[in-house]
C-alpha cells in the first residue's frame, strides 16, 4: 500500500495548510449525549476546555467517536478544577466523628477523576510520542496565535 506523504510544516504548503487549520471550523463539536453544565460559567469552561483539547492534535486525527470522549473529558477537567478549589479551601485533613485527623475524602475524589482524565488522554492519544510529534497541530496553533494578533501576511490568512 502506497504511504500518503505528510507535508512538512517548514515549507510554503505547510504554512498554507496552517492558516487553513486555524480558520476552518473546528472538526468537532460537542456530543449532544453528553450534557452541558447548567452554569453558564461552567459551561463556558467546559466548552473553552473541549477547544482547548481539540487543538492537541492535527484536524485529521480526530474521528466522530472522539466528541463524546472529549465532552466527558471536558466535564472531568471542570471537576478537577473544582474539587481541587474545595481541598485548597479545606485542606487535605478531615475531622472524623471521634475528633480522629484523617485523610480527607476529596483527595479521593480527587484521585479518581485525575484518573479517568488519564485514561481517556490515552484514549484519545492526547498524550506519548505521537502527541508531542504532532507538528501540523503545533502550526495551526501558532497561526491561529498569529490571526488574533494581526501578526501575518493577507495571502496566507486567505
Amino acid at each position: 500500500m502506497p504511504q500518503i506523504r505528510r507535508t512538512r510544516a517548514d515549507t510554503v504548503n505547510g504554512a498554507v495548510e496552517q492558516f487553513r487549520d486555524a480558520n476552518s471550523a473546528p472538526p468537532l463539536e460537542w456530543d449532544e449525549a453528553v450534557q452541558l453544565p447548567a452554569d453558564p460559567a461552567e459551561r463556558e469552561q467546559a466548552l473553552a476546555i473541549f477547544n482547548d483539547l481539540l487543538s492537541g492534535r492535527n484536524r485529521e486525527h480526530w474521528r466522530p467517536h472522539h466528541a463524546r470522549l472529549l465532552s466527558e473529558t471536558a466535564l472531568i477537567t471542570g471537576q478537577i478544577s473544582v474539587m481541587t478549589n474545595v481541598l485548597i479551601r479545606t485542606g487535605s485533613l478531615a475531622k472524623g466523628k471521634n475528633g480522629h485527623t484523617s485523610r480527607s475524602p476529596v483527595l479521593d475524589a480527587l484521585s479518581m477523576l485525575q484518573s479517568l482524565r488519564m485514561q481517556n488522554y490515552k484514549s484519545l492519544d492526547l498524550i506519548g510520542a505521537r502527541a508531542s510529534e504532532d507538528s501540523r497541530s503545533k502550526g495551526a496553533n501558532k497561526a491561529s496565535q498569529l490571526i488574533k494578533r494581526g501578526d501575518y501576511d493577507d495571502l496566507l490568512a486567505h
